[in-house]
């Protein structure tokens, strides 16, 4: 008798440790759920002119505008060579270009 009593046991301690398992990975997955960002919106490009300041350079301007962006510095250097057919890059105060900006808003 006492035999059937400790096998119930165990059997009854087995099932305990896999609903514990099953509800830590089930947590988890709610924890992983919750913790990715909410605001999933993807950003949008614009296109804006701006006026180059005296000590700026397209790598400074690309500084300021690139945020939001998973574009790489280079290819938005490249980007703004290209909208505004600046062959060596240089760009004269007081100047306008054109660059690309990223918001989520729409506009």
């Amino acid at each position: 008798m006492r035999g059937n009593t400790l096998l119930g046991k165990r059997k009854m301690f087995g099932w305990t440790v896999v609903a514990f398992i099953a509800a830590v990975i089930i947590l988890c997955g709610t924890i992983h759920i919750f913790a990715s960002p909410t605001d999933s919106r993807p950003y949008n490009k614009y296109y804006t002119s701006v006026r180059v300041e005296d000590g700026d350079t397209v790598w400074s301007i690309a500084d300021r505008y690139i945020t939001d962006s998973q574009v790489s510095k280079r290819d938005y250097v490249d980007e703004v060579c290209r909208l505004n057919s600046l062959t060596d890059g240089n760009v004269r105060s007081g100047d306008y270009i054109v660059v690309a900006y990223y918001s989520q808003d729409i506009k």
